[in-house]
């Protein structure tokens, strides 16, 4: 069965830099990992979407935007395609690295909750998605 995600950025919808005064929102569809296989090396932690949009998102410069699937943060933008339809982008699975992120932030003095808030989420995962980036960088 296929899972509809949206993800959020207020980057551009073109290759320029600038950014836009207004959230830009886009739909995706959450695909399998073996189908994303076939053009990224996928790991467990990743999560794999294609835009459903026929306006590709050029999303090179947007790493660290949040993958929201049924209000809930799922996922943070690792690595997407720039332009390029009928290409996943590649996300970072937040389930994946909830163990990580509470152990983290509790030793930093970070309180976490079960419930706690978007913003916090993405503050601790952006650690691991700039990690993740580094290691795409070197193949």
């Amino acid at each position: 069965m296929q899972q509809n995600a949206v993800v959020t950025s207020w980057g551009s919808l073109t290759q320029s830099i600038e950014l836009y005064a207004w959230l830009y929102q886009t739909n995706v569809t959450l695909i399998m990992q073996d189908t994303c296989q076939m053009c990224w090396p996928v790991m467990e932690g990743n999560i794999c979407a294609l835009e459903d949009s026929y306006r590709k998102r050029c999303t090179g410069k947007n790493a660290g935007d949040p993958l929201i699937l049924y209000g809930e943060l799922i996922g943070i933008v690792s690595y997407a395609t720039l332009c390029t339809i009928d290409y996943p982008d590649l996300y970072t699975a937040v389930y994946y690295y909830k163990t990580w992120i509470d152990n983290h932030a509790t030793s930093s003095g970070i309180q976490t909750h079960p419930n706690m808030g978007t913003a916090a989420v993405m503050f601790a995962v952006s650690t691991i998605v700039m990690y993740l980036h580094s290691l795409y960088q070197q193949c």
